[in-house]
């Protein structure tokens, strides 16, 4: 190009503004006193401006250090540099090569690029990219003096006139032929009055050189769209252009800047009949469509945007009026099918090729799009939210000058009521507890000149106590003196309760989950029907507890806890005629009671007198009813629907267990029980018992055992053989399990000695138990196959305590006991007593 391509400043950066928008370089022309008169898009981007605003940016806010740098520059003829810019929207500093600067008529034209990057050729990226156009462009204004032109016119003229261009002549010293030139200004003026033209110049010789060529003549507007002058592109039709000769000395520039594009770009070209086909991409397009956009090159424009038809029009616009556009553009990429946010710009660089480049701005646009939704969803809450906004005094009472219309639903009490304590100073609504700790939050963060959030409770005009939540600061003078509080204050009860029955659900979760760990481990139905009801009581707070299981048409109490007598429950059977019981089995779901004594359907048997909050949960296992749970407390309505939620999950999982200790006893029956009487043998009870014995000594919980012996059980083998010796232990057998709890363990200890172990039972109790096995085989007769015979037993009881050493130990204790009953007379029961 001409030396004085960019002279005057103030006069062609309008007309050249698309080119100098294709460099991810910064770009600015600045005046006399550092005003910004014109910015490309690369330096309003970082400056987060639109180009329109720079020229209101003070160059102290982006480039303090433009005295500083603008005297070196003088100094120094322009030598490149690295300069410091600041962004004022986030006041953070960025370094930047300046590596071009133009100083004319007090104007300075800046390139600001890449500091690490090699240095570029010293002329200005938009002056590159014009002076490696193949086709002539001129400038002119509208004296049609030349104010700008390219290498291609320059060559142009000299082939046909034999002189270079000067800057600021008059195009009509160039043109020499009247006929020629009466055509150029024809056209001109056209251009004059803001219509794009084109014209053809035919057949024309110059040096023996033939000639056709095609010329536009485009309109060039500032931005209040007054004309400047007009741009002539020309075109040469002819074969062998004899300007490509010199152009092909030079690498094809325009590739160059066009892959250098920051942004996604593509090149796209008009045929010959009219189809817009995808001509070529740059790296960044390629990266962006996962190289997918190779598969896209020739694409026509609406195959390659089919279901955008809009975009496709934007091509055709574009190309039809030359008017470049930018616009902001969501849709699915044609690459990749991923959805995002485009910032596309639409350049027609001639009739046959336009630019469009893409620049995403999807995170922007959704963190745009977040923050609107949030900033509409904050006002909505702000006019709902039931609260407060209020302005009050630095005093003990926090005097009200302003309160909001949500006073009233927040305290109970008017607007009237609190200003300047009318009525009640808004410190007598905070709860006496808080009073203190609010007071103290509020005071060491204005001391710090720090905003304070608190949560505390109130108590409203109603005399209901209320959680809030009140986030303020204090408004503080020149001099740093306070002046008033103002804040928010919100009702966050609701909060406050689900928060804490989130914790409380959290809690029993886990109490449920190590419950049911506990009952899963246990594959024994005596341990597990026990264990039931303690792990429960982790999960679920009970004052007492009965576990029902059906067997045919009634419930009978396997396991029970918090009872006094808890030993004369087990075994009790009810009829399953029970109109609680039933309804429980008929619902499949739990029955809370607020207050069992205000229920008919209640039935009180011993030790439920106390009751008044209860709950019946059913257990159902494969859809068959097998049983239920009852818990009691001794406070009315103790249970809500979320604790029967709790308890049927439990119930659930207790069901399980209950089923799988069956299965497991099932399996286990043939191996570990006595062939004759069912019962359990002499090896399994000993494995049973030390389980238990274990469980005992680790929680001192009460354990017994009962020794039985048939009194003279060899006159009755003598007497009537052996048939009916086996005849009497089966009728003995049955007797004795229909007076035991299903977590005690019968067996047999060998010919006609029993065994009995009693888990959480006491010496006492065991020795009751004693007595009434020992009734009910003496008081009826053993019916034989043509005879009756009485027996009778003699049992020794031993419990264990803190002294007890071992399982064997209290078994010999038993075992003593039991002979001591024998010499005493037989028919009796004896208990260990430590001689």
């Amino acid at each position: 190009m001409g030396e004085d391509f960019s002279i005057p400043l103030g006069e062609t950066y309008q007309s050249i503004q698309p080119f100098f928008d294709l460099t991810s370089d910064k770009v600015v022309i600045l005046g006399e006193d550092g005003t910004i008169e014109f910015g490309n898009h690369a330096i309003s981007q970082f400056l987060g401006l639109d180009q329109a605003n720079l020229s209101d940016l003070d160059f102290k806010k982006w480039f303090p250090d433009w005295p500083e740098v603008q005297n070196d520059l003088l100094k120094t003829n322009g030598k490149s540099r690295i300069v410091h810019l600041k962004n004022p929207e986030i006041n953070q500093h960025q370094s930047f090569r300046l590596s071009f600067s133009l100083h004319k008529d007090d104007q300075w034209l800046l390139t600001f690029s890449d500091p690490w990057s090699p240095l570029r050729n010293t002329k200005n990226i938009p002056e590159l990219i014009l002076n490696h156009v193949e086709d002539p462009i001129i400038y002119i204004d509208q004296d049609y003096r030349i104010r700008a032109f390219n290498n291609a016119a320059n060559l142009f003229f000299i082939q046909i006139a034999q002189e270079p261009i000067v800057s600021g002549t008059s195009l009509l010293e160039y043109i020499q032929n009247q006929e020629d030139w009466e055509i150029f200004e024809f056209h001109i003026k056209i251009g004059f009055s803001g219509k794009k033209t084109f014209f053809n110049l035919n057949d024309t010789e110059v040096n023996k050189n033939k000639f056709s060529r095609e010329y536009q003549v485009i309109p060039v507007r500032d931005l209040q769209e007054d004309i400047l002058g007009v741009l002539i592109l020309g075109k040469n039709l002819t074969k062998e252009n004899p300007l490509n000769s010199l152009q092909k000395k030079h690498e094809d520039f325009f590739t160059k800047i066009f892959q250098s594009i920051y942004d996604p770009a593509l090149l796209w070209k008009k045929t010959v009949d009219g189809e817009i086909i995808l001509e070529h991409y740059n790296v960044a397009a390629e990266i962006m469509s996962n190289s997918l956009i190779k598969e896209k090159v020739g694409m026509d424009v609406h195959d390659f945007f089919k279901d955008h038809p809009e975009i496709v029009q934007r091509f055709i616009d574009c190309f039809e009026t030359g008017i470049n556009k930018r616009i902001e553009t969501h849709y699915r990429l044609t690459t990749t099918s991923e959805e995002k946010w485009l910032l596309a710009d639409y350049i027609k660089i001639s009739d046959e090729y336009l630019l469009n480049i893409t620049i995403d701005i999807n995170d922007q646009k959704l963190t745009e799009l977040a923050l609107n939704e949030k900033q509409r969803q904050l006002s909505i809450l702000f006019e709902n939210l039931p609260g407060m906004a209020y302005r009050c005094k630095n005093d003990p009472e926090w005097t009200m000058e302003f309160i909001s219309a949500g006073v009233e639903e927040l305290t109970g009490y008017s607007h009237d009521d609190l200003i300047n304590n009318r009525r009640i100073s808004y410190a007598n609504l905070i709860h006496p507890e808080d009073r203190e700790k609010v007071y103290g939050v509020i005071k060491n963060s204005l001391n710090q000149k720090k905003n304070f959030e608190i949560t505390y409770r109130i108590i409203t005009n109603e005399n209901q106590e209320k959680w809030v939540w009140e986030k303020g600061q204090g408004i503080f003078d020149e001099k740093g003196e306070l002046i008033i509080i103002e804040g928010f204050i919100s009702d966050v009860t609701e909060h406050i309760h689900t928060e804490r029955a989130a914790e409380k659900a959290k809690r029993q979760a886990q109490a449920l989950k190590q419950a049911l760990e506990e009952l899963s481990s246990q594959l024994e139905l005596s341990q597990v029907l026990r264990r039931i009801l303690v792990s429960l009581k982790t999960v679920l707070d009970f004052d007492s507890a009965t576990l029902f299981l059906k067997e045919k048409d009634r419930f009978k109490v396997v396991a029970a806890r918090g009872f006094e007598n808890t030993s004369r429950l087990i075994n009790k059977t009810f009829p399953a005629t029970d109109l609680l019981l039933r309804e429980i089995q008929t619902l499949k779901s739990p029955i809370i009671l607020d207050d069992a004594r205000n229920d008919p359907r209640f039935e009180k048997w011993e030790g439920a007198e106390n009751v008044r909050g209860w709950m019946g949960v059913p257990l159902y296992r494969h859809d068959e009813f097998i049983g239920l749970m009852t818990i009691d407390n001794h406070k009315a309505a103790a249970y809500t629907q979320e604790d029967a939620s709790l308890a049927l999950s439990f119930a659930n999982s207790a069901a399980i267990a209950i089923e799988n200790a069956r299965l497991f006893e099932q399996t286990q029956q043939m191996a570990l029980t006595d062939t004759l009487t069912g019962i359990y043998n002499r090896r399994y009870f000993y494995e049973l018992a030390l389980k238990e014995f274990s469980r005992s000594k680790r929680y001192q919980d009460p354990l017994s055992i009962i020794m039985i012996d048939i009194d003279h059980f060899k006159n009755v083998n003598d007497r009537y053989g052996h048939l009916a010796g086996d005849q009497v232990l089966m009728q003995f057998v049955q007797r004795i399990q229909n007076e035991l709890r299903a977590p005690d363990v019968l067996a047999r200890f060998g010919g006609e000695e029993f065994i009995i172990l009693l888990p959480e039972t006491n010496l006492g109790d065991a020795v009751q138990v004693a007595e009434r096995l020992r009734e009910v085989t003496s008081q009826y007769p053993f019916l034989l196959v043509t005879a009756q015979t009485f027996i009778t037993i003699s049992l020794g009881v031993s419990c264990f305590k803190f002294t007890t050493i071992s399982l064997d130990q209290l078994i010999d204790e038993s075992d003593k006991a039991m002979y001591e009953a024998k010499q005493f007379g037989r028919n009796r029961v004896r208990s260990w007593q430590q001689k």
